[in-house]
């Protein structure tokens, strides 16, 4: 469909086929249209929460989490990836040395088939316990960006469900309309034939 087919859907003006309906539907295809982009900065705000929320998670994380190397006590088993593109990640015992100077162990995630005495570089919490590497500035901002894309997309599925229910709705009316006439009509014509 060309974009001068779909305006005259949209807008069938005062061509005299058009039925009080197809006015109906381009009306709500406009106003469809105005609600998703309204729909923007109800977005950008869910992504604007976001970033904060994940922006002080990562300055939390950034201060109380720090990288030591740990060293494996145990061969990491081998182990084989789960699938095409993916990461295999292992878990192996470990000791390190936490920031009050203690001497830790404890089972860290490593690379496969690494053997004892090799050393892994592993992230700490504060109690010195093995933690996720700290949420960063770029994840705060990927994070955002996804949140804020995620409602929109809702939104405009949202907005796009209600025109197509509409449309389904209006074409049962007509479907049923023509059953009307031609119940009135294909009599007429078997009298003709």
């Amino acid at each position: 469909m060309d974009l001068r087919t779909a305006a005259r859907r949209v807008f069938p003006g005062r061509n005299p086929v058009a039925r009080r309906g197809d006015r109906l539907e381009g009306a709500a295809v406009v106003v469809a249209v105005v609600v998703a982009l309204l729909g923007l900065p109800v977005a950008a705000a869910f992504g604007s929460e976001a970033y904060a929320s994940r922006a002080a998670q990562s300055r939390e994380q950034q201060a109380t989490r720090y990288e030591v190397t740990a060293v494996l006590t145990a061969d990491a088993p081998l182990v084989l990836p789960a699938g095409e593109g993916a990461i295999a990640v292992s878990s192996a015992r470990a000791r390190w040395v936490a920031a009050d100077d203690s001497v830790r162990q404890g089972t860290v995630e490593t690379v496969p088939g690494l053997p004892a005495g090799a050393p892994v570089r592993i992230w700490l919490d504060a109690a010195g316990n093995p933690a996720d590497p700290p949420v960063t500035a770029e994840g705060a901002v990927a994070g955002a960006v996804a949140v804020a894309a995620v409602v929109w997309v809702l939104f405009v599925a949202a907005v796009a469900a209600l025109c197509v229910g509409l449309r389904l709705v209006r074409n049962g009316i007509n479907d049923r309309r023509w059953a009307r006439e031609w119940a009135v009509v294909e009599p007429l014509w078997r009298r003709v034939s």
